[in-house]
C-alpha cells in the first residue's frame, strides 16, 4: 500500500530541463521545444559495444566524447494510461560537439543511492552517438502492479562513461511529468539503457 496518493488516473504530459526540438529518431511522440539541429550534421546513430570511445573523452580514429551534463538536457514524460507506472526520458545534444551516452543513466530519487536504480533488460549494445540537435531515449520502471510503492520528488540523472561506471561530469536534475509534485516507486525500479529508437525502448520499457 503507497504511503502517498495515487498518482492513478493522472493525464500523460512532459517536463524539461532545456527547451528541445520536436524532431527524433523515434516515432515523433517525444516532448517538443526550440532547440536546433544544425545544417549538415549527421544523423544519431547505433553502434556496438566494440564501438571506440572512453569515458573521459574520445581520441583516436573512431572515437567520440562521452556526453555529460554540459551536453545533454533531459525531458520526462509519463506514458498515458499507465497509473504513472513508467517514464520515458528524452536525451537531447544541445551542445556544439558529437558526443556518446553509453550504458544507462544514473537515476536517483530524493538524493538516494544510484544503486535504487538498476539496468532493465534491453538492448545493452545500442551505444547512442549524437550530432548536435539529435535525441536518444530511454524507459523507466517506476513500479509494478500490486507492489507496496513510495513518493519520490525529485529525480536527479547522471551519466556514465565507456570503460567506467563511476559517474563523468555532473548530475542534472530532471523535472518530473508537468511539474507533478511527486510519482510513486516500487522497490525494485529499473532504467533500460540508452538507445536512438524509441519503439525498441518502449519494448522494453513494458515488458513487465
Amino acid at each position: 500500500m503507497s504511503d502517498s496518493p495515487s498518482t492513478a488516473g493522472s493525464p500523460s504530459a512532459s517536463s524539461s530541463v532545456t527547451p528541445v526540438d520536436g524532431g527524433d529518431g523515434g516515432d515523433g511522440k517525444g516532448p517538443t521545444g526550440s532547440a536546433r539541429t544544425p545544417a549538415g550534421e549527421p544523423p544519431a546513430t547505433h553502434h556496438g559495444s566494440g564501438s571506440g570511445s572512453s569515458g573521459s573523452g574520445g581520441s583516436g580514429k573512431g572515437r567520440t566524447t562521452a556526453c555529460t551534463d554540459e551536453d545533454i538536457a533531459v525531458t520526462s514524460k509519463a506514458e498515458p494510461h499507465d497509473e504513472l507506472r513508467h517514464l520515458t526520458l528524452t536525451a537531447t545534444n544541445i551542445g556544439g560537439r558529437t558526443c556518446t551516452l553509453y550504458k544507462y543513466a544514473l537515476i536517483r530519487f530524493d538524493e538516494g543511492s544510484y544503486d535504487e536504480v538498476g539496468p532493465l533488460e534491453s538492448n545493452s549494445n545500442a551505444v547512442a552517438t549524437l550530432a548536435p540537435g539529435r535525441k536518444a531515449y530511454a524507459g523507466m520502471r517506476l513500479f509494478v502492479a500490486g507492489e507496496e510503492t513510495r513518493a519520490v520528488k525529485t529525480l536527479t540523472l547522471g551519466f556514465q562513461g565507456r570503460d567506467s561506471a563511476d559517474e563523468i561530469g555532473s548530475p542534472i536534475d530532471v523535472p518530473l511529468p508537468d511539474g507533478m509534485p511527486f510519482v510513486n516507486i516500487g522497490p525494485t525500479p529499473g532504467v533500460t539503457f540508452w538507445d536512438t529508437d524509441l519503439r525498441s525502448v518502449q519494448r522494453f520499457t513494458f515488458a513487465r
